[in-house]
């Protein structure tokens, strides 16, 4: 099966399903034809693709999914810690919900008064991961 059909097949973009095989959440066979390679994907590659869109939907990490693939004795333990994870995510969200329903919109005339709006909640709050360990592609 070609990449098209594999994105018909399971509703992901080209680029989706190349980054999960750079990722390592799997792998299709190559096949070397006329001086290039393709990619030929099988039945359970296609079943692959969407157990790992599910787990993404659910909000695993690529991280988790790789170790829960290449670890299943770990599942357990990562599941144990998406539970937690999910669990501070509500507290976080109701906090953020509360404040935002006490938030007169007709106010909202400028990035400082939404600030001050919601500061008593957000600074309660963590920054987003990727806002305290980002990943640059160049540093310069």
């Amino acid at each position: 099966m070609k990449t098209k059909a594999v994105c018909d097949a399971t509703g992901l973009t080209r680029k989706t399903v190349l980054f999960y095989e750079e990722k390592g959440l799997f792998s299709p066979q190559k096949v070397r034809m006329n001086g290039r390679e393709y990619r030929e994907y099988t039945q359970e590659d296609v079943q692959r693709l969407r157990d790992i869109a599910t787990l993404r939907r659910a909000w695993f990490t690529v991280d988790e999914i790789k170790r829960m693939k290449e670890a299943p004795e770990e599942i357990e333990g990562i599941f144990e810690s998406y539970h937690g994870w999910l669990k501070s995510q509500k507290q976080e969200l109701e906090a953020l919900l509360e404040i935002a329903g006490t938030i007169d919109r007709a106010q909202l005339e400028s990035l400082e008064t939404l600030v001050a709006s919601i500061r008593t909640a957000a600074d309660r709050l963590p920054l987003p991961k990727v806002d305290v360990q980002p990943h640059f592609r160049y540093l310069e």
